[in-house]
């Protein structure tokens, strides 16, 4: 099982279908529950509420996540995280984007290889595994 972030996620969305058929062949994969608010977040950005398109985007979206693992944000990935921003601000490299970290930690807690299109964004954090997308 691999964990997605929101840059791989919207990667399918927008039609990688090369990768994310290899990623069904695979089996199923994760997601951490921030990634499931950041892709809303981009329909409430982009669509005017309740209008057809909007329902439309909506109801595609709830067909990609159908596809995952959701990981929520237990005590374990709270206490993970929290050691993720203690280690960074050590090494004067602190990472200020929470969700990146919770999703850092998802990773980590639960032992998962993180699939990204930024992994620039992760790359000083210890025991993370991280693949750039376009290498998958």
């Amino acid at each position: 099982m691999k964990l997605l972030d929101t840059s791989a996620l919207i990667e399918i969305d927008r039609g990688d279908l090369e990768r994310a058929k290899r990623l069904d062949d695979e089996g199923r994969h994760a997601l951490n529950q921030v990634t499931v608010t950041e892709m809303f977040m981009g329909i409430e950005y982009k669509y005017e509420r309740n209008t057809e398109a909007y329902r439309e985007a909506r109801e595609q979206l709830e067909r990609l996540l159908s596809r995952f693992k959701i990981i929520q944000i237990d005590r374990s990935i709270s206490i993970e995280s929290a050691k993720i921003m203690s280690d960074l601000r050590k090494i004067d490299k602190p990472l200020h984007d929470l969700h990146d970290i919770y999703i850092a930690a998802t990773g980590v807690e639960r032992n998962l290889e993180l699939l990204t299109k930024n992994p620039g964004h992760f790359r000083n954090i210890e025991g993370l595994e991280v693949r750039e997308w376009k290498e998958y």
